[in-house]
């Protein structure tokens, strides 16, 4: 009777053990899952700014082409809805869902309404939920700090393209300082070693390039430094 309790006692020890890894695995599972979400969003958002700065969106005749800029928004868009569900399932603040899913409709209204620099800033302001989406699925500070530089490169560099160079100062000086909490860090520096100085060179040019109003260089120094980081 005694072994026959003691292999019951075992057993449940057991069940609640293996329900543990259970959850424990779905866990890991989710924050893997929102994580490559957080990099597709990413490097949508990336692209429709490069295709931007480049130019990419006017034809021979310098007309917009809205429809190509509309293709790429909807695999933004579309995807969304899956993060939003995703990271409200993983208990992220509701206010900050609340306001992503405000800018994705006002970039769609901006599409509708055929204003391209709204357009763009509202893909800007995207970018800069992704540092917080990062830090409440529990990656890396490193890898936060880092898309949040990424995000004030994006508004110093939009701000710049529409002549606005009193706006951007601010995010300047708030890559410098992520920047320089970074290189406190003794992990960025040993995993970064061969390009902490190139990425502060950069830095500092692409800060003289907006002094300047130079905005070719700042779109040269953007395209380098985004390609650093």
């Amino acid at each position: 009777m005694k072994k026959i309790c003691f292999s019951v006692v075992i057993l449940i020890i057991l069940l609640f053990s293996l329900c543990g890894c259970k959850d424990e695995s779905e866990e890991v599972l989710q924050k893997s899952k929102i994580n490559s979400e957080i990099e597709y969003l990413e490097s949508k958002i990336l692209f429709i700014v490069n295709n931007y700065l480049n130019d990419e969106y006017y034809d021979d005749s310098q007309k917009i082409e809205w429809n190509n800029i509309n293709v790429d928004f909807a695999l933004i868009s579309r995807s969304s809805s899956v993060i939003i569900m995703d990271l409200v399932s993983a208990q992220v603040n509701n206010d900050l869902m609340l306001e992503f899913e405000k800018i994705i409709n006002d970039a769609q209204t901006a599409l509708t309404s055929q204003n391209l620099d709204e357009f763009i800033k509202n893909i800007c302001s995207l970018y800069g939920f992704l540092p917080e989406f990062s830090k409440q699925s529990s990656q890396n500070e490193i890898i936060t700090k880092i898309k949040s530089m990424k995000g004030n490169l994006l508004f110093a560099t939009y701000y710049s393209n529409i002549n606005d160079f009193e706006s951007n100062k601010k995010y300047l000086e708030q890559m410098e300082s992520i920047y320089s909490e970074l290189v406190k860090s003794q992990e960025y520096i040993e995993e970064n070693s061969y390009k902490v100085n190139r990425i502060y060179l950069e830095l500092q040019k692409f800060k003289m390039a907006v002094q300047d109003g130079n905005l070719a260089e700042i779109i040269d120094e953007y395209f380098e430094l985004n390609g650093l980081l």
